[in-house]
């Protein structure tokens, strides 16, 4: 990844003219293309900013390595109720939600997508050093004011994502998405894993029962200043000049198309079905499971395990056939999530079920993120974000809440009352998938290939239908 000198440009003159003496001192040389991670980016401008927007990724997921790891963590040692805990899960994405869809309308778009963006960052940072103080106030006070805390923190940061995608899809060519992302994802997931696993070795001695305060107070003002270092790594990248008119920027009203509104109601209800059961994983494991910290650290590890074992393949499938063959192949994946959940309960499953977790969360959400910025377009972009982002927040605000009613109510089928939950889960994702994901437009993407043929390429996939048509003849003709 070095990167070579800008070359003097060459004098203005006009080739042919009388002024025009090449000097064979200054050969004349081609325009410098630079790379990040062996992927062509364009300018050095582009490079330095796509190095500094990785420094700014990699802290952005520790801090959020550490805030998803101790966060229901935090509530169940407050003996937060169970409608608190749904809260605290999806109302820091639902007001941000709100937030990101009134935004653009609100500010001065001469200042540039950067400038509010770090003001969301900084007063996100923070939030999360007053998180930390608030278990310390007297009962009932210390539940509700870590979780106003928390929730503002997520607000602020969703607030301002928006303008943050926006800005990163002007900044990266549309041609290497796929492949950068991967790329650079990886590296994220290794910040997550490796800072989880050290929380949860050096939190190794406690459960929710046991653990001090001083704990989780240590935790969120370390993913504070985390969060205040990858704000001044964003200081150092470039913003391009956005795209479209300042109207399209600005404009509160604007009329989607079917196809978009098609797509953000597929994803906001395949969010919102996972919302049902998403806050109440770490409740199973810590209150019914009886894992400690550290084992319950290493089941958070093991989803970055299979984000980062996949990230790779999904990257270069997704740029090789699309992201809507991506999030078809990764949202039927993400489908059956949770079923393994009904019958595993040791420790080792249920990590194995994490990392299968985690491949298919990975392929999800690249190409989610992917397909957002084609969908998007490049009129009133903002705004065709924020819309996608509101309706996701809502619908997870329901169905979590709704999520939270039901986990005292449903009965028991398997073990635990949870785990109908996951139950129920997989059956609405599995629906939303059947009615939407077959219907998504390809918003003016490279032609798609079969379904045959991407599956083909998905590893372990010829030898499984190898076995198959060995062993029943109604696969041979497969």
């Amino acid at each position: 990844m070095d990167e070579r000198d800008t070359p003097t440009p060459p004098s203005p003159t006009v080739p042919g003219s009388p002024q025009h003496v090449p000097d064979a001192r200054k050969p004349l040389a081609p325009r410098v293309e630079t790379s990040v991670g062996g992927i062509p980016v364009g300018s050095p401008e582009t490079r330095r900013s796509l190095i500094f927007s990785l420094w700014d990724g990699m802290f952005s997921n520790a801090m959020l390595a550490l805030a998803e790891t101790f966060a229901i963590a935090a509530a169940v040692a407050l003996r937060a109720p169970v409608m608190a805990i749904a809260l605290l899960s999806c109302l820091p994405l639902f007001l941000g939600s709100l937030g990101q869809f009134f935004l653009p309308g609100l500010i001065n778009p001469k200042r540039g997508r950067k400038y509010y963006v770090l003001i969301g960052v900084q007063l996100q940072s923070v939030c999360l050093f007053l998180t930390g103080f608030m278990g310390w106030l007297p009962q009932p006070y210390a539940v509700w004011g870590y979780l106003a805390a928390f929730v503002l923190s997520g607000f602020f940061g969703n607030t301002v994502a928006g303008l943050w995608v926006a800005w990163m899809g002007d900044l990266v060519p549309s041609h290497i998405r796929g492949r950068h992302f991967a790329w650079r994802n990886s590296f994220f997931a290794w910040s997550h894993l490796s800072v989880s696993l050290t929380a949860g070795l050096l939190a190794r001695n406690f459960t929710s029962q046991s653990a001090p305060w001083l704990l989780f107070a240590v935790v969120f003002g370390l993913a504070g200043a985390l969060r205040y270092l990858s704000m001044r790594c964003m200081e150092k990248q470039h913003e391009p000049p956005p795209q479209g008119t300042e109207e399209d920027r600005t404009a509160i009203w604007f009329k989607p198309s079917r196809d978009f509104l098609t797509y953000a109601g597929a994803t906001a209800s395949f969010q919102g079905a996972a919302a049902l059961v998403g806050p109440f994983f770490g409740v199973w494991y810590l209150r019914d499971l009886h894992f400690n910290y550290l084992t319950f650290a290493i089941a958070a590890v093991c989803t970055v395990i299979g984000s980062i074992m996949s990230l790779p393949f999904w990257g270069r499938f997704s740029d090789k056939y699309g992201n809507r063959m991506t999030l078809r192949i990764s949202g039927l994946l993400v489908c059956l999530v949770p079923l393994p959940s009904l019958y595993f309960h040791d420790p080792l499953p249920i990590w194995i079920i994490n990392v299968f977790g985690g491949i298919s969360w990975a392929g999800y959400n690249l190409a989610s993120f992917n397909f957002l910025l084609h969908a998007a377009g490049r009129k009133n972009q903002n705004r065709h974000i924020a819309l996608a982002s509101a309706f996701t927040g809502c619908a997870i605000l329901v169905m979590t809440l709704i999520g939270g009613y039901l986990a005292t109510r449903v009965p028991v089928i398997f073990t635990w009352p949870l785990q109908t939950l996951f139950l129920l889960s997989a059956g609405m994702r599995m629906a939303t998938y059947l009615l939407f994901f077959t219907r998504l437009a390809d918003f003016g993407e490279k032609p798609m290939v079969s379904s045959r043929e991407a599956f083909a390429s998905i590893p372990g996939y010829r030898v499984g239908l190898g076995l198959l048509r060995n062993a029943f003849r109604a696969f041979r003709g497969v």
